[in-house]
């Protein structure tokens, strides 16, 4: 939907996020530049994945104080699944560090999550609470593993006619996976639950900013050593917290991350498809289906591109295949500088 078509609704987000490096710069994006689009973020829900729970709600909690929310006057946090639906976890240390923000040996943050519920609860009331308002548009993103959404769609089966959007930074359409040879990360990391959320979801509203988008439109090392070095002169607080967390990922020490033609920032990416639309040049309908059973293709998102012409599945799942990735550069130069 374009921001023409929102211009009369008011804009609510809910954020589902594991909190690694690149989940903290879509948070910043969305704390810092809210007010520009439009947003009203409703809450942030965090999840296992990158990292652990409680380093997970540790890091919301450090990009909540950089972004001034410090007193609690910012979205407030709800603590949700430690594991994926079958017990499981898969962190992603290598590419995050221990501490899921880039080891920067930051200082811990004096707030906290939300105790009068978790997140399955949250995500259900704030659903439940945008369909009985007017001119309100809900968008769910999910940052992380889809835990939290699979056992709030079990515990309130009809949350999906409740959201207008549901944003999914997960999955690959080519087979070529960043965890397995042909899973994404976020998907594999908890499979049963992308297959109860790709099964059950009201699909039509249902975006996906897959790993292969990503991977093909890094951004160059030039513009990120530009946005992102240490050098502190004219920058934000948030520009100088983001230099710090992401050096360990993507700094000129990474040489093994540096040999990729620039620096793959997912999470910012989904992010400013929500932020401002106008970003996908091109997108397509699919259906997608997740492997379950495969040992070789356990997590795979499998996707018909409908050249099966004889075979009609339902097209209902919005892949996004471009950006105009100029808009997600000026939106972090906002955050980023003075």
């Amino acid at each position: 939907m374009s921001l023409n078509k929102l211009e009369n609704c008011e804009r609510w987000l809910a954020v589902d996020t594991d909190a690694g490096c690149d989940d903290a710069v879509a948070l910043c994006l969305a704390m810092q530049l809210s007010k520009s689009y439009g947003v009203t973020i409703k809450l942030l829900s965090c999840v296992q994945g990158n990292t652990s729970l409680e380093n997970v709600v540790v890091n919301v909690s450090k990009c909540l104080e950089v972004c001034g929310h410090g007193n609690g006057s910012g979205p407030p946090m709800y603590i949700g699944a430690d594991s994926s639906l079958e017990g499981k976890q898969h962190d992603a240390q290598y590419f995050h560090g221990k501490d899921g923000l880039g080891d920067a040996g930051l200082d811990h943050p004096t707030i906290g999550p939300n105790d009068e519920k978790g997140a399955v609860d949250a995500l259900i009331d704030i659903s439940k609470e945008a369909a009985k308002q007017k001119n309100v548009h809900l968008t769910l993103l999910m940052l992380g593993p889809l835990t939290n959404l699979a056992l709030a769609m079990r515990k309130e089966p009809n949350i999906s006619s409740m959201v207008n959007e549901l944003i999914i930074m997960g999955g690959c359409g080519n087979a070529r996976g960043n965890i397995t040879r042909t899973a994404e990360f976020n998907i594999f990391n908890d499979c049963e639950a992308a297959d109860i959320v790709f099964k059950n979801w009201n699909l039509p509203t249902l975006s996906v900013v897959p790993w292969e988008l990503c991977e093909q439109n890094p951004m160059d090392w030039a513009k990120f050593d530009e946005l992102f070095t240490l050098e502190t002169r004219g920058k934000t607080d948030v520009g100088v917290f983001l230099s710090k967390i992401l050096r360990f990922t993507f700094g000129p020490q990474n040489t093994e991350n540096r040999r990729e033609p620039g620096a793959i920032i997912c999470d910012a990416i989904a992010m400013a498809c929500f932020l401002d639309p106008s970003i996908e040049t091109e997108r397509e309908r699919v259906h997608v289906e997740v492997e379950l059973q495969s040992s070789l293709t356990r997590g795979q998102t499998v996707i018909d591109w409908g050249l099966q012409h004889y075979i009609k599945r339902p097209k209902n799942v919005k892949w996004i295949t471009n950006i105009n990735q100029d808009i997600l550069v000026r939106m972090l130069e906002k955050i980023c500088f003075v």
